[in-house]
């Protein structure tokens, strides 16, 4: 009995502390295929830079933006299909977190920035890709790790960034429930 009640109370712990959030995100407009500009507070750079669907926030990227300079990133082609439910997430040098709301991509008529139907989007996520020296905090296109369409997203690397004080507080709570 205990140990299932362990058990639920370290993945309830471990799941707040995953969608929580050290700062704000701005949480902007996007419509498919058509610029946006991402802003967040200015804290300690670099700042790695992702979209993540809003319905699995701690999977994997859908897209990824490398680690940025400045706290603005001018996105030049929102890749994401009309109706993906996203939001941004940002981590900065000092594994803080920022979160944007909820984002629903809006649909324009213009669908020429997403893969095609007979492309397959890649399926891992490895390491995120080093942007130009040139383009440090404005590229002109971000790069697709995860399928793009309807949300889904596929095998790689998590996006989850724990702390030590954090799991031991979360270990510490879950062995304070047991008490």
């Amino acid at each position: 009995m205990y140990s299932t009640l362990f058990a639920t109370t370290l993945v309830f712990a471990l799941a707040v502390l995953c969608v929580r959030a050290d700062f704000d995100v701005a949480t902007v407009e996007l419509t498919q295929c058509k610029p946006a500009i991402l802003a967040w507070p200015n804290t300690n750079g670099p700042y790695n830079v992702i979209i993540v669907s809003f319905d699995n926030p701690c999977g994997d990227a859908l897209v990824d933006f490398g680690d940025q300079n400045t706290n603005t990133y001018q996105w030049s082609k929102v890749n994401l299909p009309a109706g993906s439910k996203v939001q941004v997430s940002i981590l900065d040098a000092n594994d803080l977190e920022g979160w944007s709301g909820p984002i629903t991509v809006k649909s324009s008529d213009d669908s020429s920035c997403l893969p095609s139907k007979g492309t397959p989007a890649s399926s891992s996520v490895s390491k995120p890709p080093t942007p130009p020296s040139s383009a440090t905090s404005h590229s002109p296109s971000a790069t697709i790790v995860g399928a793009a369409n309807a949300g889904l997203m596929s095998g790689g690397a998590s996006m989850l960034h724990f702390s030590g004080a954090a799991v031991a507080a979360a270990v510490l709570g879950a062995l304070a429930a047991l008490l």
